[in-house]
């Protein structure tokens, strides 16, 4: 009785190999396309984590401002990415004498806060608290009552990159590997007066 080997050739060893690597090669690329999307995803989820507290701590102070015609409860500083709030804290819209006034502006990549606080002061690095530090624009820009001369609220455009301090060679801001976040809301105040 005749024995037969069992074996393999060198073409089809040749051919396993090949099917083998295109699949690793398949996976591999499948792999890295993952990872890059969950870090720009997680870089962004980031981004828009450290933007919403602000922009609800905004909405809150504004939506508390008070003023009337000729004292205005809201002053945007255009040019100079800031403005101030005189917020109402005792719900008195017709009496100013009690209400504190707040200051948010951009120094740098920061947003700063500046708390209870006379006028003129500005946030400065040196007075205020950062609230959130990879910004690269803060706009805000007054939302003018079409009766009345008054400031009824702030239109805001904060736009945030992961490094906003990323220079060449490293990726600009708005790269896959430096993404960047704009938000835009509107914050109109509850109790100011045309009167």
């Amino acid at each position: 009785m005749r024995k037969y080997k069992i074996s393999v050739t060198l073409i089809e060893l040749m051919i396993a190999v090949v099917l083998l690597s295109v699949i690793l090669l398949v996976g591999a690329t499948i792999d890295i396309a993952a990872r890059k999307f969950y870090n720009l995803t997680d870089r962004q989820a980031g981004l828009q984590n450290e933007i919403n507290p602000v922009i609800l701590r905004i909405k809150r102070d504004v939506n508390r401002a008070s003023g009337r015609v000729g004292d205005q409860g809201i002053t945007v500083q255009s040019g100079n990415s800031r403005f101030r709030v005189r917020v109402d804290n005792n719900n008195t819209p017709s009496d100013t004498s009690d209400d504190q006034w707040v200051s948010y502006g951009l120094v740098g990549n920061e947003v700063l806060f500046l708390g209870p606080h006379s006028p003129p002061a500005w946030p400065t690095a040196a007075t205020a608290e950062v609230i959130a530090d990879r910004v690269t624009a803060f706009v805000p820009t007054a939302i003018v009552s079409a009766l009345a001369a008054v400031n009824r609220g702030v239109d805001i455009n904060i736009t945030a990159c992961f490094n906003p301090a990323a220079a060449a060679p490293s990726p600009l801001c708005g790269s896959r590997e430096n993404p960047n976040l704009s938000v835009t809301t509107r914050a109109y105040s509850l109790s100011l007066s045309a009167n």
